[in-house]
């Protein structure tokens, strides 16, 4: 299955809680929606660092795999009414 791996992003400690890693993470999805059809991505999948991480992108509609609750998806069905949403 066609599918874009985010590599992981990291915000700095001082820097964490004021939403960077909201708009990286927006950032990267609207690329990927912006390409995902014309190279027939199926799936997002991330490999959080952590716990914390795992929650985050839970937060933002990744699904975590039954087999390693750190490595998550998104349906690139989702990633593009994810973007329409937001426009």
């Amino acid at each position: 299955m066609p599918a874009v791996l985010l590599a992981r992003l990291g915000v700095d400690e001082r820097a964490q809680g004021k939403g960077l890693g909201r708009h990286l993470l927006s950032d990267a999805i609207r690329r990927i929606a912006s390409v995902g059809s014309d190279i027939g991505i199926e799936v997002v999948v991330c490999h959080a660092y952590d716990e914390q991480a795992a929650a985050f992108y839970a937060r933002y509609g990744f699904t975590a795999f039954v087999t390693n609750h750190l490595h998550l998806f998104m349906p690139m069905k989702t990633v593009i009414a994810t973007v329409n949403a937001t426009q």
